[in-house]
């Protein structure tokens, strides 16, 4: 996983997959989703639903809703969700890469 931070500096934050950190998404082709993420050695598991609308995939789940692009080639998918500059946050964009 990249993210990108656009501030006075651009700073970029890269998570490889070890054994501390590691996801597993199951699309289903119900519209249903499963999850399973290890961050930092803490498990969380969770289900929920995804559609494709307009070239933009949404995924609801209990914790979060996500609003991405995203880009599958050679059996791999990269889902890329930005979010602009407020008053609040600096922009960013983070890219997450998942093989089969």
């Amino acid at each position: 996983m990249e993210t990108i931070t656009y501030n006075d500096k651009e700073e970029r934050d890269i998570i490889l997959k070890d054994q501390y950190n590691t996801e597993t998404i199951s699309f289903h082709r119900s519209g249903s989703i499963s999850y399973e993420t290890l961050t930092d050695g803490r498990m969380t598991k969770g289900r929920g639903l995804w559609h494709v609308e307009e070239d933009i995939l949404k995924i609801f789940t209990e914790i979060d809703t996500v609003d991405a692009t995203y880009q599958i080639e050679n059996g791999i998918l990269k889902i890329i969700t930005k979010e602009d500059e407020s008053n609040e946050y600096f922009a960013y964009k983070t890219i997450v890469t998942y093989k089969k």
